[in-house]
């Protein structure tokens, strides 16, 4: 790509809806049910488990949200490997002060905080690296998903607050209705862009035709 911008920022944003339309269901499912996954699959003596399954899929949540891996692939195209380095090593120092600190006070959920933090600082500082380069255009489309694909997740999950499971055949019914809320509420929400259809069409023109239900263009 050398220092074609407009043509890093299209790549760039393209990859991060990928990896979270592939990531963000299944985690944010994941994430409202964590008691009851721990309780089905493991049983009540596994309980005291679920909050560490929390923080560990909030994180994992967050990290993906922040595109940390696109990021770093990103610097390495534009030629600023030392960047990446700099964000590794410092995360390195986090994870270690922050297991220092959190360790003690918390457990295994404080040495899970440390990771998770030092991860997503990492992200956010390797997304300030990347985004100087990145077109206006492009780190605005890829803000504009996020939130309305988010939402459209998160909104999907509500009833999962009210509806707790107690068996794997009701917690696979929950995973339907998720599925179910989830696909209403993106078309109603509409995520995609019409370059993003477009995109996707170039790419995989049978998969392109039926998500233009989910683009607020079409192409």
């Amino acid at each position: 790509m050398g220092q074609n911008h407009q043509r890093l920022g299209q790549t760039w944003q393209a990859l991060i809806k990928v990896e979270t339309l592939l990531a963000a269901p299944v985690l944010v499912f994941c994430l409202f049910n964590a008691a009851n996954i721990t309780n089905i699959l493991y049983g009540s003596k596994y309980d005291p488990v679920w909050p560490l399954l929390t923080i560990f899929l909030f994180f994992n949540l967050l990290v993906r949200i922040l595109g940390t891996t696109i990021h770093q692939a990103s610097l390495y195209v534009l030629g600023k490997p030392r960047q990446v380095v700099l964000s590794q090593w410092l995360g390195i120092v986090i994870v270690i002060g922050g297991g220092i600190i959190c360790i003690p006070l918390f457990g295994a959920a404080g040495a899970l905080i440390a990771d998770g933090l030092a991860k997503t600082v990492v992200g956010v500082l390797l997304l300030l690296f990347v985004v100087r380069h990145i077109p206006a255009t492009d780190r605005r489309e890829l803000f504009v998903f996020t939130c309305r694909f988010m939402l459209a997740l998160a909104l999907a999950a509500l009833p999962c607050l009210l509806w707790h499971p107690k068996d794997r055949i009701l917690l696979g019914a929950s995973g339907c209705l998720f599925i179910v809320l989830c696909l209403g509420l993106l078309i109603w929400i509409k995520p995609l862009s019409g370059a993003d259809l477009a995109m996707l069409k170039s790419m995989h023109p049978r998969l392109g035709k039926y998500l233009r239900f989910f683009s607020r263009r079409q192409a």
